[in-house]
């Protein structure tokens, strides 16, 4: 459980590594956030463009999330995988972002990322 986690930590004297992968996770939280407004901000305007309305109703801004939110997923995948991978690595023992991304293909990279796509819509 979560305390045992913690006293192991303090017993190998390796406190910081409850910390392994923040650091990406930081850079998938802003790159995320990122991406998501960019794109929503962009097809909001060509809803808006297309139609010709002036404001997008509950339906279209539903649509409009939904795809933003697909485009963040996609361009987001692989550091979510890396981030995963470096917090469940052993204590001390997780890599750099690029060595954690190199282990494997880009392929399995995007784990995960159907049903995160199903999620997200």
């Amino acid at each position: 459980n979560l305390s045992d986690v913690f006293w192991e930590a303090i017993k190998k004297k390796q406190f910081l590594s409850l910390y392994q992968g923040l650091k990406t996770k930081n850079i998938q939280s802003f790159i995320s956030q990122f991406v998501y407004f960019y794109g929503y901000s962009y097809f909001k305007r060509l809803y808006l463009e297309k139609s010709g309305a002036k404001s997008i109703g509950t339906k279209a801004n539903l649509l409009i999330a939904a795809a933003a939110g697909a485009c963040t997923v996609v361009v987001t995948q692989p550091l979510d995988t890396a981030s995963s991978r470096m917090q469940t690595s052993a204590f001390g023992k997780s890599k750099g972002l690029r060595a954690t991304l190199a282990e494997g293909t880009w392929l399995e990279a995007f784990d995960g990322l159907g049903i995160s796509l199903m999620l997200t819509c």
